[in-house]
């Protein structure tokens, strides 16, 4: 296989080590959406993705570890598109606009619906879920829109006010057409997302704007 960013081409057993590696991800990633933390078990993927269990505990050292390669699987991209709709020298009503839109529709879909469902059920049972959730993908979107925010205010497009504060407001505003997907009384339509939008970055900028 030929690396793309100028390194040296990997060896076909740095390639069998990859595909072994995303057959695990992607059974464990099933296997976790469908019964759970709890419900999952190591040995119990290798009835799925065959090897041993040396080979397996290779690859994971941890059930814990595994989950957390399979929640980092899953958001980089839907991380990396969030954080780049947030440059701190973007236009205000723009980047908020966009972050909000690519927010909404992700929370919107039925992959994110079922990790959320997953979380929030293990969550109680094992409080390590939520930290490890927490780790990959909440805290790092709210770091970024905070420096975001902070820039924004030192342009005088924002009112001074805290933040991280802020950038929990405007998540928290995101948030609620999610949980009415999850209780089955929201759709997921493009339309009623816009519209969601619009309301969110308008009652954020009657809150913080500066007129």
């Amino acid at each position: 296989m030929t690396a793309t960013d100028g390194s040296p081409p990997l060896s076909k057993r740095d390639v069998r080590k990859l595909d072994r590696r995303r057959a695990i991800l992607d059974a464990a990633r099933v296997s976790f959406l469908e019964k759970g933390y709890d419900g999952t078990s190591m040995s119990g993927l290798l009835d799925t993705v065959g090897g041993s269990k040396a080979t397996l505990w290779g690859y994971f050292r941890s059930k814990e570890e595994l989950f957390a390669a399979v929640l980092d699987d899953a958001v980089v991209e839907h991380r990396a598109a969030l954080l780049a709709c947030i440059d701190p020298t973007g236009d205000l009503v723009e980047s908020l606009t966009q972050f909000c839109r690519r927010f909404l529709e992700k929370l919107s879909s039925p992959d994110s619906l079922a990790l959320w469902r997953t979380i929030a059920a293990e969550g109680g049972r094992n409080p390590a879920i939520g930290r490890i959730f927490y780790e990959r993908a909440p805290k790092r979107i709210e770091a970024g829109l905070t420096a975001f925010i902070q820039k924004h205010i030192e342009m005088g497009e924002l009112r001074a006010d805290d933040p991280v504060r802020m950038a929990r407001v405007l998540i928290s505003l995101c948030t609620g057409r999610q949980y009415r997907l999850m209780w089955g009384v929201a759709s997921a339509d493009p339309a009623e997302i816009e519209s969601d939008v619009a309301t969110v970055v308008e009652v954020f900028l009657r809150a913080y704007g500066q007129g």
